[in-house]
């Protein structure tokens, strides 16, 4: 894995690469997170236990992810992600559907669109 400034070889089965604060509609996942930053988050989920996951699953509702010592949480405008061990290809998921292939790159393009949306009747 490549960001910009960093080279992470990391042994994982989950890789979480977001763009605002909610995940499966839990709006607190990541609060540093801002819907035009220009920068994605990425979570490395290193191997462990069952136990130590389900143990953690309150810091993973409430945003804490800081706290798990299981997780590496990074922020990047610019990921490469590939395999460096040969077991077959790797698929990836966007937004739970299956993607692309491993190796992958990908660059959020800061204001690249506009989003117009109606205003709010008080």
């Amino acid at each position: 894995m490549k960001t910009k400034h960093r080279n992470i070889k990391v042994d994982t089965k989950i890789v979480l690469v977001t763009m605002t604060n909610s995940v499966g509609g839990v709006t607190t996942f990541d609060p540093r997170a801002e819907l035009d930053d220009g920068s994605m988050s990425i979570y490395i989920l290193k191997n462990s236990s069952i136990i130590k996951m389900i143990k953690n699953l309150p810091a993973f509702v409430l945003g804490h992810l800081d706290d798990v010592e299981e997780v590496e949480h990074l922020r990047t405008n610019v990921l490469e992600i590939e395999q460096y061990k040969n077991k077959g290809k790797i698929k990836t998921r966007i937004d739970g559907d299956e993607s692309f292939s491993l190796p992958i790159k990908m660059e959020v393009i800061n204001n690249a669109i506009d989003i117009i949306v109606p205003k709010v009747k008080n």
